[in-house]
């Protein structure tokens, strides 16, 4: 079974990092699509119930991660596209404690390595990649 996914990594006008903190590890806000949405809505909506802040723009994609799990005890493929998003608001962000999410923390590029060293690995490239391009833009 494919699921379709998307989700952000979100920057600030400061240049700062979006990240959750879920089952222990460091993570980005993503999920699930809903019926009839493209990977742009998917990835807006979750980042905006996951971490409570809206005023989101959508950017380019930084690529596409695949994990697999069970699902009901059926083996799952979940194919999850990510994109570069810009926050703009002044929102604090909240975690979606129904989803698990225990914090939604702003972290300076400058700091990303410690941060790094506790994710999955299948989003270390995902992350450096838009690192590099908020160290860019800041």
């Amino acid at each position: 079974m494919l699921i379709a996914a998307a989700g952000g990594f979100i920057v600030n006008e400061k240049g700062e990092i979006l990240l959750i903190y879920r089952f222990g590890k460091w993570d980005l806000p993503k999920g699930k699509a809903e019926k009839g949405e493209i990977p742009s809505e998917t990835a807006i909506r979750e980042v905006q119930e996951e971490c409570g802040i809206h005023n989101l723009t959508i950017g380019s994609t930084l690529g596409e991660t695949y994990h697999t799990y069970k699902m009901h005890g059926i083996p799952a493929i979940k194919k999850t596209v990510w994109f570069l998003m810009q926050f703009s608001g002044n929102e604090v962000p909240t975690p979606q404690l129904e989803e698990d999410i225990q914090e939604v923390r702003w972290v300076s590029p400058a700091d990303i390595d410690q941060y790094l060293a506790n994710t999955y690995d299948s989003l270390v490239e995902i992350i450096q990649q838009g690192v590099g391009i908020a160290i860019e833009r800041h």
